[in-house]
This record gives C-alpha cells, sequence and structure tokens, in this order.
C-alpha cells in the first residue's frame, strides 16, 4: 500500500504557502454565487416575530444559512491554500479542532489542485456538502443555530410520511429541491458508498440514496486506477464521476487518515484531488461540525464576507477557557454540558436534572480534560422552545429544501445527532 501521507505540508500548517494574490483569485471564483447575499443584505428587517409559517421567515433563513454556507467554504479555502486564519479564531481554538486538523491536513492540502478542473468546470469547487442545520426556535418566533452537520444527515428519511407523499415521490420532490441536476453535471449515475457491513438501520441511506438516484456500493465493488474511479460490473470497471460516501473522514481512503481502515478505498481522496471525482462530502468537512467551529461562524461571516450575520448562534462555553470555565463553575446547574466533537457517542448532561453527585463526578472528569468539553446555557422557559432540523445542499450553488423536522428541544435547546425512531417529529412548512 503506498502511504501519501508524505503529501502534507510539514512545519507549520497556516505559513503562507500561497500568495495572497493567489488566493483571491481563487476566493473570488466561489463568490458569485452567493453574491444575492450581498445584494439583498440592506434590504433585510428584523423578522423575529415573523411566524415560521411565513415565506418571509424562510426566505431570511435561506440567506442566512447562505451567509453560514459560504463563510464555511472560504474558511476551508483558506485552510487549503495554506493561509492564517483569523487572529482572534486563530487564537480561541482548542486542542480539539487543532487535533482534528491536523489529521485532516492531508487531504485539506491537496484540494487546490481541483480549481478548474474538477468535473470539467472552470467554477467547480472543491468544498461540496449535503447537510443538515438544527437550529432553535424561541416562542417569540427569533431562530439561533445550534449545530452543522455534515455526515449523517439524519431525519430525511422521515420527511415521506411527514409529506404525505410516496417514498419516490418525496425522493423525488427532495431531489428537485437540492439537486435539480444530480449531485454534479457531468449527467453520469452516482453511487453511495457505504461499509460493506453498516449498521442495522438501513433507513437512513436507502433514502438518500433514492433521493440522489444513486447506486449503493462498498469498497471491494470499487477501485481507483490511473483515469479515476471505477466500478466493477460484470468484471468490467465502469468509469465513475460522483461518489457521496457514508464514511467518516478519518475511515475514508487508508492512504490518508487511518491504515487500518478496512471499510475506506485506498487513492479516493488523490482521485478526488486531480478533479477525476466528485465526493460528497468533500473529505475535510468534518471538521465543519466541531461545536468550537460552530460557535465562530458569525466572526467569519464579518472577516471573509464583511457582512453582519442574519442568523443568531446559540452561546457556547469551551471548558479548557479559563474565562468560560470560571463561568460554568459558579453555577453549573445553569447549563448542558456537551462534547465539543457531536459525533462522539456521550450523552450530554442537564446540570438542572443531574445528582449532586453525578454532576460532581462529570466536572472531575471535564477537569481532566477540558479542552473535549463544552456547555449551553439552559434556555429559560424553554417549555416552547422546539429544535428545527433543516436540510440544504451546496454543490454548483447553494439550495435549502423548504420543510424541516421539528422535535421537541432539550433543555440547551439542542437536539440527538441522530432522530430516535421513536421521536415524534412534526413537520414545518411555509404556508402551513
Amino acid at each position: 500500500m503506498i502511504q501519501e501521507t508524505e503529501l502534507a505540508a510539514t512545519g507549520d500548517y497556516h505559513s503562507a504557502a500561497m500568495p495572497d494574490r493567489a488566493f483571491s483569485w481563487r476566493t473570488e471564483l466561489n463568490v458569485p454565487r452567493f453574491r444575492a447575499v450581498e445584494r439583498t443584505e440592506q434590504a433585510v428587517q428584523t423578522e423575529s416575530a415573523t411566524s415560521p409559517r411565513a415565506n418571509a421567515w424562510w426566505e431570511r433563513l435561506e440567506r442566512g444559512l447562505m451567509q453560514r454556507f459560504q463563510a464555511l467554504h472560504l474558511f476551508m479555502e483558506r485552510l487549503a491554500s495554506g493561509k492564517s486564519l483569523p487572529r482572534d479564531f486563530e487564537a480561541a481554538t482548542n486542542t480539539v479542532f487543532r487535533d482534528k486538523l491536523r489529521k485532516l491536513a492531508p487531504a485539506i492540502s491537496l484540494a487546490p489542485g481541483l480549481r478548474g478542473r474538477s468535473l470539467q468546470s472552470a467554477t467547480a469547487t472543491p468544498w461540496t456538502w449535503l447537510g443538515n442545520t438544527d437550529l432553535l426556535l424561541l416562542p417569540d418566533g427569533s431562530t439561533r443555530v445550534l449545530d452543522h452537520d455534515f455526515s449523517a444527515l439524519s431525519g430525511l428519511e422521515r420527511l415521506p410520511e411527514l409529506l404525505g407523499l410516496s417514498q419516490a415521490d418525496a425522493a423525488s420532490t427532495i431531489r428537485a429541491a437540492l439537486f435539480p441536476q444530480g449531485c454534479d453535471r457531468s449527467g453520469e449515475p452516482s453511487l453511495l458508498l457505504e461499509p460493506a457491513h453498516p449498521a442495522a438501520d438501513q433507513s437512513p441511506n436507502d433514502f438518500l440514496a433514492r433521493c440522489l438516484a444513486a447506486e449503493r456500493v462498498h469498497r471491494g465493488q470499487l477501485q481507483v486506477g490511473d483515469g479515476g474511479l471505477s466500478l466493477l460490473r460484470n468484471g468490467r470497471p465502469q468509469r465513475v464521476r460522483s461518489l457521496i460516501r457514508r464514511i467518516d473522514d478519518q475511515l475514508l481512503d487508508p492512504n490518508f487518515f487511518r491504515p487500518d481502515s478496512l471499510v475506506g478505498l485506498p487513492g479516493l481522496v488523490r482521485s478526488w484531488s486531480t478533479g477525476e471525482t466528485n465526493l460528497l462530502h468533500a473529505p475535510g468537512s468534518s471538521l465543519l461540525q466541531l461545536r468550537t467551529v460552530v460557535r465562530h461562524v458569525p466572526q467569519l461571516i464579518r472577516e471573509y464576507l464583511g457582512q453582519t450575520p442574519l442568523l443568531e448562534t446559540v452561546g457556547l462555553l469551551e471548558c479548557d477557557r479559563a474565562e468560560d470555565w470560571e463561568l460554568i463553575q459558579r453555577n453549573p446547574r445553569d447549563f448542558v454540558f456537551r462534547r465539543c466533537d457531536p459525533t462522539e457517542p456521550v450523552r450530554p448532561c442537564s446540570g438542572r436534572s443531574a445528582s449532586t453527585s453525578e454532576l460532581s463526578s462529570l466536572l472531575s472528569r471535564i477537569r481532566q480534560a477540558p479542552c473535549g468539553w463544552c456547555a449551553r446555557p439552559i434556555v429559560a422557559g424553554n417549555q416552547g422552545g422546539r429544535s428545527l432540523r433543516v436540510f440544504a445542499g451546496c454543490t454548483d450553488r447553494f439550495r435549502l429544501l423548504r420543510a424541516g423536522l421539528v422535535q421537541p428541544g432539550q433543555p440547551d435547546g439542542g437536539a440527538p445527532l441522530l432522530i430516535p425512531a421513536e421521536c415524534c417529529l412534526t413537520l414545518l412548512q411555509p404556508g402551513q
């Protein structure tokens, strides 16, 4: 097996590996698709009291999420270009962010090779995502962003029943809303890559494959050669241009990440970096799920776009920051404690409902390794607060599916990353 991690930049990952003019050229290619934000920003009025069933509310939500996707896009471009991050952001990053960036750096650093070559498009971008965003709906009509998820995409499979459509009709409706031209513009079929022996609950993968008109495959059915990615069908290779992956970054390609991965496909990241294969989600996108990154998105919007964020972000305290920890210790019962990485299987702990011994034990664990923990304040009077999950796609341009899943909010307004099958959901649409 060829180990390709040697291709990663050595030394300081944020060193000036590319001149400013080159970075400007790269980012200017991506700004026009979001230009609508700049054209409408001055006309946007405060709509915190607008009903979530009004079209104006959804239009504002779409503009606000488009801002966030654009800022995260430029954030990844900055990392790929080897340029330094905003000073305040770099000073605020914790150990979890730095460790994850170090692991993902080999793939992220290859992204500049895609410019102008990905899928034969002069303006194609390597940062293509299909993701969901959790928002807190407060009784006064205001909305705040909780989390972004660019991997699990849980809940999409629950929409057919709520929409009152068959599985096929719902898949067609969602595909038309999020990906009217498929996952890319090559016109060729897409594949959905999953482990050979996935988890017992197959409904998310089943429905996502229907939505994207993709065939489900595993690594044993694929090969990467000089001509790119191919599907072995009846012993003959068939060219594949677009791949939706249901495998975490760390297991995606043993040549770049964990060499012991038995589910990832060797050479896949290299094929992506040469523009021969479109990957959804792009390698490295799991970095954007960290709650410590989500917290700073409004700052990235101001820094990179020169705009005022249209959506607020729910407050977050990081346990490894002295000033934040001091606030937490004053009254830990006012907070819900979570892992910084939402994919880690640790249940959140509410200071209000935990016993004295449970809370004491948790605080002791946090003191031993504070960098992996964060805390959100419990929302006052959250009996009427609800969590809304919406779905968006960002390929050739940004698109929002104007239908969301509403579930009861947890004490801090949050929601589980994976929506349990027994969770009672309601549908939120404009005009409902």
